[in-house]
């Protein structure tokens, strides 16, 4: 992405597992870590995944603590936002499997950026371990109709893809990028300078992607701090990423 000349009119991104189960749930002091990250970083757009307390369940717990604790609006399918900043217009949930497992998903909402008037899509996404190109061709095909529907506006694409250990090296990744088979959308990874780890000792299986030719960039990079199963936050590090979408 070209570098920004100003940061008039950026959206301020962030991408974080929560560990729910863990952090809002049987740690609940490390819940306040994760929640800190959010308040410190203060996005426009935060896509979340393990929005839960345990077994996929209690979201809605989840959420009202996301919400009373940071002030974020809630936009649906584990995605908030700055209402003093974006204007939600709507917001749609997809399966990415099927079967008794069909608890990962991606989710898009299309927001309004209330001072320029600018429209962009964003879409939140925790994949299925395992399936990388199963998946990555069946989110691009779903991102590429709802673009087509809204204009082509520019897109985010943020989450957990599971794609272990080095996720820029796998096949997946690489199609999402443009890097390899013929995709319809190609993305630019936002923090294409930082391929380091943000799930386990050496993992990196966490994304910020902008749609190619339509943002600029300001700044990015990764919060590894209190990471780990015996971290004192999510065992996920917290993903930043501030963008202009171009005109």
């Amino acid at each position: 992405m070209p570098k920004a000349e100003a940061s008039n009119g950026s959206i301020k991104v962030m991408s974080y597992n929560f560990m729910g189960w863990n952090a809002f749930n049987q740690n609940a002091w490390r819940g306040e870590n994760v929640l800190s990250k959010i308040k410190a970083w203060n996005p426009d757009v935060l896509g979340a995944q393990e929005v839960e307390m345990g077994g996929g369940r209690r979201y809605d717990d989840v959420r009202d603590i996301v919400v009373n604790s940071t002030g974020l609006g809630h936009a649906g399918g584990s995605a908030f936002f700055n209402t003093s900043v974006l204007e939600r217009n709507e917001t749609e949930w997809f399966k990415l499997d099927s079967g008794y497992w069909a608890d990962y998903w991606m989710s898009m909402t299309r927001y309004k950026h209330i001072t320029s008037g600018a429209y962009f899509l964003m879409f939140n996404s925790h994949w299925k371990h395992g399936y990388g190109m199963e998946q990555a061709t069946k989110i691009v095909a779903r991102i590429h109709e709802k673009r087509i529907k809204h204009g082509s506006p520019p897109t985010l694409l943020v989450g957990d893809t599971n794609q272990f250990c080095n996720g820029h090296e796998k096949d997946a990744i690489k199609y999402i990028k443009g890097e390899s088979g013929f995709s319809p959308v190609t993305f630019a990874d936002a923090i294409f300078h930082d391929r380091g780890r943000s799930f386990g000792q050496d993992c990196r299986v966490d994304f910020i992607f902008a749609s190619t030719g339509q943002w600029s960039w300001v700044q990015a990079f990764i919060d590894r701090e209190g990471m780990g199963d015996d971290g004192t936050a999510s065992d996920h590090a917290a993903l930043m990423a501030e963008l202009v979408p171009l005109p």
